[in-house]
């Protein structure tokens, strides 16, 4: 795991694994730091990275992304870096991808079979149509619309792509038990909870839902958790005061 390399080692350990063969793990930052993270020389050109020659060009014999969707973008820098791979044995593993955007859809097939799909044709020929069949005032003709291209989707795709069901997993896990355990508020979370839903009463209708969701959880799990994320929000809100008064003193100086 090249995670746990030290930096200067990194180099050296790589070029090992590519000479010797066997499995090299390493998280999406990670690959994108070592592909993309060269910093431009005094004359404005990146110097050459050496560790492409063992990650990407003409890098390891079988590449398998886990959580693939993270690939959500043509312009995101994960995205980047891994177009640069010139393997050609690829897995993309994913759970549900349909449930997902059907443009992060997109660039994970893109990613297995490049070209596969020009951009413009699967925005036209699925995801433009399916998209407004899933709309809350979408028309039964849009509904029946989607449903058709979902099917023809799932049908081209049925080459390269496996969806499995949770009945693959039924043999191996055990069944689910489920366990609800009350835990009663120790005395300073309850005066924390009645000092915040008397403020939030105060507040009437300028309160976030969510906010109070969340501060409630706060409250619940530990004191602890209420004073870091308090004390959080000052430093946060002191460095902000000091940038903006950096940034006017710079102001005052130009003019």
């Amino acid at each position: 795991q090249i995670d746990a390399v030290p930096r200067e080692e990194r180099a050296q350990y790589l070029q090992q694994w590519y000479q010797t063969a066997g499995v090299m793990l390493m998280g999406y930052e990670m690959y994108t730091r070592l592909m993309m993270g060269e910093r431009k020389g005094e004359d404005g050109a990146s110097p050459a990275n050496p560790l492409k020659e063992f990650l990407c060009d003409p890098g390891p014999d079988l590449v398998i992304l886990d959580e693939g969707h993270r690939i959500k973008s043509k312009k995101a820098s994960i995205t980047r870096a891994l177009s640069e791979i010139r393997t050609r044995r690829r897995v993309c593993l994913t759970g549900y991808p349909l449930q997902n955007c059907l443009m992060e859809y997109w660039c994970m097939v893109d990613w297995i079979r490049p070209d596969y799909w020009p951009e413009e044709e699967f925005k036209r020929e699925y995801k433009d149509a399916i998209e407004a069949g899933q709309q809350a005032e979408a028309t039964p003709e849009q509904v029946r619309e989607t449903k058709n291209r979902l099917y023809m989707l799932t049908e081209d795709l049925k080459g390269f792509v496996q969806r499995m069901d949770q009945s693959l997993l039924e043999a191996e896990l055990p069944s689910k038990t489920e366990y609800v355990v009350t835990v009663r508020l120790t005395k300073m979370q309850r005066e924390l909870y009645r000092l915040y839903r008397q403020r939030i009463e105060e507040l009437g209708e300028k309160t976030s839902v969510l906010a109070v969701t969340n501060m409630i959880q706060r409250i619940c799990n530990h004191p602890d958790i209420v004073k870091a994320y308090f004390e959080r929000r000052e430093r946060e809100t002191r460095d902000n005061k000091k940038k903006k008064k950096d940034d006017e003193d710079e102001d005052d100086e130009d003019e």
